[in-house]
């Protein structure tokens, strides 16, 4: 499918716990190789590293696909630390540091495939405008640059209920929300936010 063709879908996963959250990185990482796309993985080192040991195991060779840049991966806490100015998300920073590698990856002509935890970060410190900003912001390259992203998020960040706004602007950037039987809890948010707005998003 030529790039002109191709339809962006932006998915949002609320993690139960870090068990969840390592089953769906290491399942978004090995189907997207095995597709032969490209992957993009901006995450924290534990996370990341908590996945490396499970795709190894599967027998991936990742400093292969490292080597051969199928697979990028970026430590999400000093990516976002560039995307800011003054403690605020910057649509040129992301412009520089997001969009360029993204469109990077892109120009090597297989299907991409993004794994972002930055916005969980922001979510952690209770910065929801950030979050809903940066969310926004990726939206605006899916629009000149399809691509598969998922956003991971920790159900605790947006389960007290002063986030329930925060949560419906939140589903509503995304294009699909994804649920795991076992994220329970996050799953029960998301479904709630789902009934509770019309945003057209997709379940």
């Amino acid at each position: 499918m030529s790039h002109s063709a191709s339809v962006a879908t932006h998915t949002i996963q609320l993690f139960y716990n870090e068990q969840s959250r390592t089953d769906a990185l290491v399942g978004f990482v090995r189907q997207g190789l095995e597709a032969g796309d490209t992957v993009l993985v901006v995450a924290t080192r534990e996370h990341w590293e908590s996945a490396t040991a499970r795709l190894l195991q599967r027998g991936l060779r990742l400093d292969a696909d490292i080597a051969s840049y199928r697979l990028t991966v970026c430590n999400a806490a000093p990516m976002l630390d560039q995307l800011k100015t003054d403690h605020t998300v910057q649509r040129d920073r992301f412009d520089k540091v997001v969009a360029a590698r993204v469109r990077h990856l892109r120009a090597r002509g297989a299907r991409v495939r993004a794994y972002g935890e930055m916005v969980d970060l922001l979510a952690a410190e209770g910065d929801f405008a950030n979050v809903v900003r940066l969310e926004a912001l990726w939206n605006e390259l899916l629009l000149t640059d399809p691509i598969d992203l998922l956003c991971g998020y920790s159900a605790t960040h947006l389960g007290h209920p002063r986030n329930t706004e925060a949560l419906a602007l939140i589903c509503d950037a995304h294009s699909h929300l994804r649920f795991s039987p076992h994220d329970k809890l996050g799953s029960h948010l998301l479904q709630i936010d789902a009934d509770d707005t019309s945003s057209g998003t997709t379940h």
